[in-house]
C-alpha cells in the first residue's frame, strides 16, 4: 500500500514487463533492494516508510558528497530568543512558529539521467513483478539529503528575505533542521501572527508542501527533540 501510494503521486513510476524500464530509463537499470522503516508515534500508532537500500547494488559507492550540509543546534534557538527578548518594547514579546515540510525527499526531481540508478524489483504476493524507478529523490541514496538540505535552504532564505522590515530591523530568526523550520518571531500579538503567515504563504508560493496541522504557533513548543518555553 505504502509503494502504490508513492505511484499514484507519481514519485514511483511502476513498469511491467523489463523491456519498458530500459526504454523508459535509456539504458540498462541497476536494481537496488527496498527497506522498510518503522518509527512509533506518540499516539501509539506506527509509521511506516519505504526507502532504497543503494549499497549492495553499488550506487552508493560510486557516489560522493562535494560538501556537508551545517545543521543548527537546540543552543542556536536558545541564542536567538534571547536576543529577540532582550530587543522586545513594552508591547512586544517573542513567540515561536514550528513547522514541518511534507514529504521532504519526494518534492525534489530526480534528474532524469539518474532514473536508472534508482530502480528495483517487487515480486507481489499473486506472482505479478513490479520494476519500479524512482522520479524524486530517493531516500536511502547518498544524494537525497543534501540536495533536500540547498533547495529547502535557498527556499527558506526567500522566505526570511520577506520578513525583513527596514523600519524594524532584526525583529525575527530562522532555523532549519532538515525538514523543520522554527521561527522565532519579536513584535505585538498582531505583527507576529502577519509574520507568521507570510512566512506559510512563502513557503507554499515556492512550491513546499506543509504538514499544517502538526504545525505550532505559540510561546511553548517541541523542536528536535527537545521543549521550548
Amino acid at each position: 500500500k505504502i509503494l502504490e501510494s508513492y505511484i499514484d503521486n507519481s514519485w514511483v513510476a511502476a513498469f511491467n514487463p523489463h523491456d519498458e524500464v530500459k526504454q523508459f530509463v535509456q539504458g540498462d537499470p541497476v536494481d537496488s533492494k527496498l527497506a522498510c522503516l518503522s518509527k512509533s508515534r506518540p499516539d501509539g500508532t506506527i509509521k511506516r516508510r519505504i526507502i532504497l537500500d543503494s549499497k549492495v547494488s553499488g550506487v552508493t559507492g560510486a557516489s560522493r558528497k562535494m560538501y556537508k550540509s551545517i545543521l543548527p543546534r537546540q543552543t542556536d534557538l536558545v541564542s536567538d530568543i534571547l536576543r529577540l527578548l532582550a530587543s522586545c518594547g513594552s508591547a512586544e514579546s517573542v513567540t515561536l512558529l514550528v513547522l514541518d515540510a511534507e514529504y521532504a525527499y519526494w518534492q525534489v526531481p530526480l534528474h532524469p539521467q539518474e532514473r536508472r540508478f534508482y530502480c528495483c524489483k517487487l515480486t507481489l504476493p499473486d506472482g505479478r513483478v513490479w520494476f519500479l524507478v524512482f522520479l524524486r529523490t530517493a531516500q536511502g541514496s547518498v544524494g537525497a539529503p543534501l540536495s533536500w538540505a540547498v533547495i529547502f535552504g535557498l527556499v527558506s532564505r526567500f522566505v526570511s528575505s520577506l520578513l525583513r522590515d527596514p523600519v524594524i530591523p532584526d525583529a525575527h530568526e530562522l532555523e532549519v533542521y532538515v525538514d523543520d523550520p522554527v521561527l522565532a518571531i519579536r513584535g505585538t500579538e498582531e505583527t507576529q501572527t502577519e509574520a507568521a503567515a507570510i512566512a506559510m504563504l512563502g513557503w507554499a508560493n515556492c512550491g513546499v508542501k506543509l504538514a499544517i496541522r502538526r504545525g505550532h504557533f505559540g510561546t511553548q513548543l517541541d523542536w528536535i527533540g527537545s521543549t521550548f518555553r
